[in-house]
């Protein structure tokens, strides 16, 4: 009895593979009236199982095939074919990722039962895919350039960085006032013990543009301050002032409020910014001129028009390769982002600046642009090809036998 139990069972299993195998190219999906046939689906798993993908390689494998089909379909309705040049090429660049040449990639792909005509089809599809893509996208994607490279590494994750809460006292280094700003300067840090009398020294002699606000500039990371600034603040202690510190046309001397340590982004070794010079006019400040002027501007580029009103040599705008290259402007520089702007008197002189701050950027040897600019453009490729894919399946007619 046990035996024709188990021949009745095998039997039964041989009669359920044999019809598999009599027709394995039988429909088993159909993507708009196009069939994929168990065998492609089949092959597809065996070349999936090949180059080590993990997972359910048949339900990867179905996935795949539909895409294909789409791809193909899209392709001969935009009038593109594949020439057998061009599929040859594309074998040897498939192959080239596993360090083979095409012969020595088919051979071993033939080892998993995978058919030269079966990887012809994946190869195929995909150059006529990208062809699509190409031609309906190269255009948009061509906009990407360096400036858009820079500012998408600007932001970056980065490690911790170390960021403090200041405020500062500038005394003006004009050649008639720098001695006494050098005593004051002493004095001052001799005899301010606390952040109130600090604050207050400030509202009443620094020239700073934070005076109104007792010198507070709030929180800067280290890293953007020149090093011996950056160097005098890291051994001050908290609730103490630094030694003072001389620029090119002030006095600086800092509080120390708090520390902390906080995510934030690369530190850029590039920055931009501009300056113009504005001059008492008739009833007008110096200061007076250049508030109005920031009130009609906020970016960069609305400063240089605006320049286009002031004598020529008033605008200029530079780009700075290190931090420590800008002596004059770096310590204001460190506390703005993109667009902020100061206004910074003028070392013997009734004139002022409006320093603004336009880009900080990471600085890149030529050599890495090109690379990094072409990645941020096929990334915004794949973006554009996965959307235009979703809608194609979206509208097709897909059944599964």
């Amino acid at each position: 009895m046990l035996r024709s139990i188990i021949l009745f069972c095998l039997t039964l299993t041989a009669a359920s593979l044999g019809g598999v195998q009599a027709n394995p190219f039988k429909t088993a999906i159909s993507v708009n009236g196009v069939g994929i046939s168990h065998y492609e689906i089949d092959q597809r798993s065996r070349l999936l199982r090949a180059i080590e993908t993990p997972g359910d390689l048949q339900a990867k494998a179905k996935e795949a095939l539909v895409s294909e089909a789409l791809f193909l379909e899209e392709a001969r309705r935009l009038n593109f074919s594949v020439t057998d040049e061009e599929l040859e090429t594309g074998i040897t660049e498939f192959a080239a990722r596993a360090s083979m040449d095409a012969n020595q990639f088919l051979e071993a792909i033939a080892t998993f039962g995978v058919t030269k005509e079966s990887f012809d089809v994946f190869v195929r599809a995909g150059i006529a895919w990208r062809k699509v893509i190409s031609e309906r996208f190269s255009s948009e994607v061509e906009k990407i350039n360096i400036l858009d490279v820079e500012r998408a590494l600007a932001f970056e994750p980065a490690p911790t960085i170390t960021t403090v809460r200041l405020s500062e006292i500038a005394l003006s280094l004009r050649p008639s006032a720098a001695e006494r700003s050098r005593q004051l300067a002493d004095q001052i840090y001799r005899s301010v013990t606390s952040a109130a009398e600090f604050a207050e020294v400030a509202r009443s002699l620094s020239v700073a543009d934070s005076q109104p606000d007792g010198g507070a500039i709030g929180w800067v990371p280290l890293s953007r301050l020149p090093s011996n600034v950056s160097s005098a603040i890291q051994v001050t202690s908290v609730g103490r002032m630094t030694p003072p510190i001389e620029a090119q046309t002030a006095i600086f001397l800092f509080f120390k409020h708090e520390i902390r340590e906080e995510k934030g982004t690369l530190s850029p070794a590039v920055v931009e910014y501009a300056i113009l010079r504005a001059a008492p006019t008739g009833e007008r400040s110096a200061r007076q001129q250049a508030m109005a002027v920031l009130a009609r501007v906020d970016t960069c580029d609305d400063l240089r028009s605006v320049s286009r009103d002031f004598p020529s040599g008033y605008y200029r705008q530079n780009f700075v390769e290190d931090k420590d290259n800008a002596t004059a402007y770096s310590i204001s520089l460190a506390r703005l982002d993109s667009h902020e702007s100061v206004i910074l008197p003028i070392a013997n002189s009734d004139a002022v600046e409006i320093l603004m701050l336009c880009n900080r950027r990471s600085s890149l040897p030529d050599e890495q642009r090109e690379p990094v600019l072409n990645q941020k453009r096929n990334e915004k490729l794949e973006d554009y090809a996965s959307h235009y894919l979703d809608n194609l399946r979206a509208t097709a007619i897909i059944t599964e036998n």
